[in-house]
């Protein structure tokens, strides 16, 4: 991704995951990210989970999740310089971006570790809630989704499943309120959609609707394997892992796949993206 392309250019490395060039004028580097005293004493595999995003202007962070311990797992980066803004956290990180959201009025970041989902306060850095959340090879790879403000979806694979739990406020924390746990959806490296009050994802590779408010299974059928989906207007937009592109309808009802063509060839676990009205899709051998 490019955020802020006449400040930010991300360059991806062998060992240390996501390097950034900062600063407008030629090739100029200001500041690269995660530092190397962030990361120090990670194992490899570790030191490579760091995913970004930018959020508000006022802001101006870069917040990522290079993992470290020490109050170094989440890490802020001047969006300007490059230079460490805070660190926080001692987790150990899973393959999930942080989200700054909104739950309950409260804005925050809302992270997923190895161990657990959480919000962080965006002001001293401290964490507003947790819920606990581990997997097979701690390898929780899906984006929460915040539904209706107030309620958090999660979801991973390797057996695991899925939850939906409210968060309600309590002085300057939040108090959880579990509304529903089942293996119904299990979203292993794909992320899942919420639309009018119905979760869409692939589980284990096949598509399924459950309802948000209750967990029940709607549908499940059509094996699509570890690929992605978008949703765009009333409809899912599928990339298989053998590369076809495939609409299907988002109606709790039935499964109803609306078209399928062949767009790439060879293993594809990369989701596509919408650009001035053209889908992109891509794997490792072609785009």
């Amino acid at each position: 991704q490019q955020a802020h392309a006449e400040r930010f250019d991300p360059i991806g490395t062998e060992y240390f995951g996501l390097h950034a060039r900062f600063g407008g004028e030629g090739d100029g580097t200001i500041g690269q990210f995660p530092r190397r005293e962030d990361v120090a004493g990670l194992v490899r595999e570790q030191a490579r989970r760091v995913d970004g995003l930018p959020d508000d202007e006022a802001a101006l962070q870069l917040r990522v999740l290079p993992g470290g311990d020490d109050g170094r797992s989440v890490a802020a980066y001047d969006r300007r310089t490059g230079a460490r803004v805070w660190t926080a956290l001692d987790d150990k990180q899973a393959y999930v971006s942080p989200m700054h959201v909104t739950i309950g009025g409260v804005p925050q970041l809302l992270i997923v570790s190895a161990s657990r989902i959480l919000g962080l306060g965006l002001d001293r850095h401290d964490v507003l809630w947790e819920f606990p959340w581990s997997t097979n090879h701690d390898a929780s790879a899906a984006q929460p989704i915040v539904i209706g403000g107030e309620r958090v979806f999660f979801s991973s694979g390797y057996g695991t499943g899925a939850a939906v739990f409210g968060l309600v406020r309590a002085g300057d924390r939040f108090d959880i309120l579990p509304v529903w746990r089942n293996i119904r959806m299990k979203n292993r490296q794909s992320s899942s959609v919420v639309r009018d009050g119905f979760i869409y994802g692939l589980d284990e590779g096949i598509l399924a609707c459950v309802d948000a408010a209750t967990g029940a299974l709607q549908w499940k059928g059509g094996r699509y394997g570890h690929g992605q989906l978008l949703l765009a207007g009333g409809h899912l937009v599928v990339i298989t892992e053998d590369g076809d592109l495939v609409l299907v309808a988002a109606t709790p009802e039935k499964l109803q796949e609306m078209a399928r063509v062949p767009a790439i060839e060879g293993e594809t676990w990369n989701v596509p993206a919408f650009a001035g009205g053209i889908l992109l899709v891509r794997n490792t051998s072609e785009m």
